[in-house]
């Protein structure tokens, strides 16, 4: 009862993490009720024991909360990273009993409702733009859509992941119409939101996904058209967007340095274990003259990590992404399958677009997108985990069909105990 209780909970919050990310937060306390009814704590603090990566950066961020200015404010930050991480957790386990393709195509039902209703928001001029998304002095208005995600920027950092492993795993067009559909909604709405930074990390991932892929032609063929319809619409306002040239007049590019600056003095203030989590949201505003009102990041995935956990907390989390990537890129050659393959190439290639995107941007940190990236992040971690047990097998069961392992598989004495037996009666008889 409790099971496919557990695993109909999960796929609405899977679903309302993109639909309805407020919503998503409350249905987590329900997967976690349900987990543990259903007898899954062992599995799933089994699952985050395996990650030393990952158990190095939770380390840091315990760190970091010890020696937080603001313990409430960091608590709260805690509370809710310990929900995102306790859904990629109860995934993770769950994972295991479901096909990859059908949770993959969860995802994609996910984003193809999300892209229907921004089309829906951009045709019928249905939204509320927000002053602060638009230089209009400089660039006049745009119509900039955001779905259900509540701003543009965070809904393209969202289109960017998953393009990354829909184009990873697409072989013809009309072999998967769903994700067909997907790739199209996807890269409309990417377009519209008139995100620089979702598209440049867009613009990684793909560069990314062409070296890794075999078959090179018709992504680097959508690449280009997806790159010369972004410059024909960032060319129709006053000023050309596209320009470099644009990035030094535009107001919230000058915005983030002055954001930059304050994140980097409140880093030097606190260098080792930083500031506290979650505290960048209030601090950041007080580090210059000329930032007002709170601001709920730094715009730089780097800069905020080290302004809330210092020195320590970034190299953890530099440390994460690069053994994540690393594991990742070890499996492309081995004899891993297909649909595997697809989920790892999307995984690099959707960090590469997250790791360009966080030079500008730190919507990834933002609560709207941090689940649905867990949703993604669990997928990979699922094969990566695989992969991982089986080699610990192999290492803890050595010479499994030779005459030495044979005996201590099945509870007997091997050479190696009688060795040690052999050296203990000599340290009797001294």
């Amino acid at each position: 009862m409790y099971t496919k209780a557990l695993k109909w909970s999960l796929i609405i919050v899977v679903l309302l993490s993109v639909l309805c990310p407020v919503g998503a937060y409350f249905g987590v306390v329900v997967v976690f009720i349900t987990a543990i009814q259903a007898r899954k704590s062992r599995q799933i603090l089994g699952s985050l024991s395996a990650d030393k990566a990952a158990l190095i950066m939770l380390f840091s961020i315990l760190l970091s909360l010890i020696y937080s200015k603001d313990i409430y404010m960091s608590l709260g930050a805690v509370f809710i990273l310990c929900l995102n991480i306790g859904l990629y957790l109860v995934l993770m386990v769950e994972l295991k009993k479901i096909e990859l393709q059908k949770y993959y195509k969860l995802l994609n039902i996910a984003c193809l409702l999300a892209c229907i209703f921004g089309i829906y928001q951009f045709v019928s001029g249905n939204m509320n733009i927000e002053k602060s998304w638009v230089d209009e002095k400089s660039f006049g208005s745009l119509d900039r859509v955001y779905s259900t995600l509540l701003n543009p920027n965070i809904f393209a950092g969202y289109l960017a992941i998953n393009l990354s492993f829909a184009l990873a795993r697409i072989r013809s067009l009309r072999e998967d119409i769903l994700l067909t559909s997907n790739i199209v909604l996807s890269s409309i709405c990417l377009l519209v939101t008139y995100s620089r930074g979702g598209f440049a990390a867009f613009g990684a991932a793909m560069l990314v996904l062409c070296l890794l892929k075999e078959r090179k032609r018709g992504l680097a063929l959508y690449l280009s058209v997806m790159v010369a319809a972004f410059f024909v619409l960032n060319s129709t306002g006053l000023n050309n967007r596209a320009e470099l040239g644009s990035v030094y007049h535009d107001s919230s590019s000058l915005y983030r340095l002055e954001i930059w600056k304050a994140a980097l003095n409140m880093f030097l203030n606190s260098p080792i274990f930083g500031n506290g989590i979650g505290t960048t949201w209030y601090y950041l505003s007080s580090g210059s003259d000329k930032l007002y009102r709170y601001i709920l990041h730094s715009h730089n995935i780097y800069l905020q990590v080290a302004a809330e956990m210092g020195i320590v907390g970034l190299c953890a989390f530099i440390n994460l992404i690069g053994n994540k990537v690393w594991e990742g890129y070890g499996l492309l050659k081995e004899k891993v399958s297909k649909e595997e393959i697809y989920i790892i190439q999307g995984f690099i290639a959707c960090t590469a677009g997250i790791s360009i995107h966080g030079l500008i941007d730190a919507v990834v940190f933002v609560p709207a997108l941090s689940l649905v990236f867990m949703g993604y992040f669990a997928l990979y971690n699922r094969v990566i985990s695989k992969y991982r047990l089986e080699a610990a097998y192999i290492l803890e069961v050595p010479g499994l069909f030779n005459s030495k392992g044979v005996p201590k598989l099945l509870g007997g004495k091997c050479a190696c105990e009688y060795k040690h037996q052999g050296e203990k009666d000599k340290a009797y008889q001294a």
